[in-house]
């Protein structure tokens, strides 16, 4: 614009004369806006879409000062007014997915995008632009059909290549994506990004030999890579090779200092090992001053109504709205919310929408993708939404969204199943149970205050399972021991342990499966190696691969007389799993959460005597309990009925302990207030 045309006193004057000319309220918003005042502007645009609502003009003027101020809901809703109005502009579509996509509205963002391409079916970069958001939500394969469109339009596209070989990776495996991937490098030399990016997707269909690959060759060409670096720590891990982990997870942290999901991923490295409380408590205060610390300048008081019986807004933040084993458990405490005491908003950081994502979504009172917000925006979103409390649930694991929280955008935060604490100054609770945290009598250290409820972790009653089968050591003639946790958590302890009873039973078997991770050669090498130390021989040990369905997953279960817990980082979901087969699980309770989680289950099953206490009541109990079968077979056919008459599957009334939990918080809150 010209000078002149920057200078809105001649607009106002006319406006003045004549306030009902929608154009001139129009010109008048963008001329302040092309001034640099967006915000101002927002006033007289406005103003337009009052005066001549049927116009569309005003509305998408609104929407693009609105997306400049990063307001993607409010400019979302003004470009739909503009879309309804001039229905047959392809652009006005492209420009509302593009926003959606923004406000993390993904689903809806695909939507749009479909109506762009059906008026104008030749684009092909719409397609492309389809494609990246279709890859998002999971759809690989049709991402596919959208991409190959746009590679016959623009064949030397390397961005394009590069999502066709992201997408031909989930869908047909490795082997088919390493010639997308060599085109990837060879048409604009984004070599470590392609091996980067193919690392990680092969780590997520648990195809080792790739990511290892990947990532090596990955540090060999760029040594000061800092993902490099993080990305191959976090497959160590995965492996059970945790001092691997952490010391590459802190070489990625000097390398990129403000990493933080670099600096998470070493809290929960650091949690499977037996290091003293203090010591972990510690590097948990580091993790926040140098991540979360500089949010803490953003926090502003919260306006929520100080009323202490009113109806109160919950929030429950978490990446694993989803099939996932938090998922699948915190899914029954939504169900069963009193919608007369509580309303239920969801902020689901979720990639890969599926039927457990959509289930939840229809139960909340208010489903919020997060995806494309960042942490400022999201936390305003939370603030914008009046959110009383805010569930953060499992802030240090993949995709957590704790910098969000760090901007205590809700009077009250409480962290759900996380593995240890925040680290937080600002998050107020942790909910817990007496098992998990004994009142007064925890070693652990943290920085919120305990919130007790009668039992902590909830689970679903699995519909897909086979029926309970006989004990099979009486077939056998032999016992079986058996134990499906990630290796991450089988340390030098465990299996010291673990070979004393093996050695105490000299005929009993140990079956251990994880995924496909013992289909790795090194790996199942390396801990047949770890018992062989002990004197025990590999033979004996049962290394179960293949990537299975849930019911076969259950099945093989099943096959075990005996579960074995691990420490100091006990199973959860698969020690429910086992129990839920028939198969009792012998636990060690440890000195923190990560290690009681055992306890809390055989407490409330009332299975006391397969608690230990220390290592020696760890290996007489197993040991008692394998030489007694009849006791083990009765056991094991009355196991599914006792979980179902237990707390462990009693959603509603989980779902009223966490309400009474929290009004007694929000009460404090209001006293607080007054």
């Amino acid at each position: 614009m010209s000078e002149a045309e920057l200078n809105p006193g001649p607009l106002r004057r006319a406006l003045a004369e004549e306030p009902q000319t929608a154009l001139a309220w129009q010109r008048l918003g963008l001329t302040i806006a092309a001034g640099g005042d967006v915000g101002s502007a927002l006033a007289p645009l406005r103003r337009a879409t009052i005066v001549s609502p049927r116009l569309a003009a005003p509305w998408e003027s609104l929407g693009l000062a609105l997306a400049a101020l990063e307001r993607w809901t409010d400019s979302a809703a003004a470009y739909r007014s503009a879309l309804a109005l001039s229905s047959g502009r392809a652009d006005l579509a492209a420009r509302l997915a593009e926003i959606l996509a923004k406000a993390g509205r993904m689903t809806d963002a695909a939507q749009a995008f479909d109506l762009a391409i059906g008026l104008s079916p030749a684009d092909h970069r719409l397609r492309h632009d389809r494609a990246v958001i279709r890859a998002t939500l999971g759809d690989a394969a049709g991402a596919l059909v959208d991409l190959r469109a746009a590679l016959a339009a623009s064949p030397n596209g390397a961005r394009t290549h590069y999502l066709i070989a992201q997408c031909v990776m989930r869908v047909d495996g490795s082997a088919a994506s390493e010639a997308w991937f060599a085109r990837v490098s060879a048409l604009d030399g984004q070599v470590i990004e392609a091996l980067l990016n193919r690392g990680v997707i092969a780590q997520g269909r648990y195809d080792v030999s790739t990511a290892r690959r990947s990532f090596r060759r990955a540090i060999a060409l760029a040594p000061g890579d800092a993902t490099a670096h993080g990305n191959f720590g976090a497959l160590d891990m995965g492996l059970g090779r945790i001092g691997a982990a952490i010391r590459r997870t802190r070489r990625a942290m000097i390398l990129a200092p403000d990493w933080v999901d670099a600096h998470s991923n070493l809290l929960l490295a650091l949690g499977y090992l037996d290091i003293e409380p203090a010591r972990y408590f510690a590097e948990h205060r580091r993790w926040e001053a140098r991540h979360a610390a500089p949010a803490y300048a953003s926090i502003r008081p919260c306006g929520n109504d100080p009323d202490p019986d009113r109806r109160l807004r919950v929030g429950y933040l978490s990446a694993d709205f989803f099939e996932h084993a938090l998922g699948t458990n915190i899914v029954g405490a939504i169900e069963h919310h009193d919608r007369r005491e509580v309303e239920v908003y969801c902020y689901a950081q979720v990639g890969l929408a599926d039927d457990m994502t959509r289930h939840i979504s229809a139960l909340a009172d208010r489903f919020v993708e997060t995806q494309g917000l960042d942490d400022a925006a999201l936390a305003d979103r939370i603030r914008d939404d009046r959110i009383d409390i805010l569930v953060v649930v499992a802030g240090h694991t993949a995709r957590n969204r704790l910098i969000a929280a760090a901007r205590k955008p809700a009077p009250i935060l409480v962290s759900y199943a996380d593995f240890s604490t925040t680290g937080l100054s600002v998050m107020d609770y942790w909910l817990t149970d007496p098992i998990v945290h004994p009142e007064g009598a925890t070693e652990e250290l943290f920085t919120e205050t305990l919130m007790h409820i009668p039992m902590m972790v909830l689970h679903r009653p699995i519909e897909v399972a086979p029926p309970v089968s006989a004990l099979p050591a009486p077939s056998r003639g032999h016992v079986t021991f058996g134990s499906f946790n990630n290796p991450a958590k089988i340390g030098d302890e465990v299996v010291t342990l673990w070979s004393r009873l093996l050695a105490r039973l000299p005929d009993a078997r140990l079956m251990l499966k994880y995924r496909t991770v013992y289909e790795v050669p090194d790996v199942r090498d390396r801990l047949a190696r770890r018992f062989a130390e002990r004197g025990i021989d590999p033979v004996r040990i049962i290394f179960a691969g293949g990537d299975l369905n849930r019911p076969a997953h259950l099945g093989l279960v099943g096959e075990v007389d005996i579960g074995l817990d691990p420490f100091p980082f006990n199973g959860c979901t698969t020690t429910f799993e086992a129990l839920w087969m028939g198969v009792p699980v012998v636990t060690l309770a440890g000195r923190r959460f990560l290690g009681r989680m055992g306890a809390s289950f055989l407490t409330h099953l009332g299975l006391p005597e397969l608690i230990a206490e220390d290592a020696d009541g760890y290996v007489a109990a197993a040991a008692e309990l394998a030489s007694d079968l009849d006791r083990l077979s009765v056991l094991r056919k009355g196991l599914r009925r006792r979980i179902l008459e237990s707390p462990l599957c009693d959603a509603p009334s989980y779902s009223r302990s966490i309400e009474v939990a929290f009004r007694a918080a929000w009460r404090r809150w209001c006293e607080g207030r007054r």
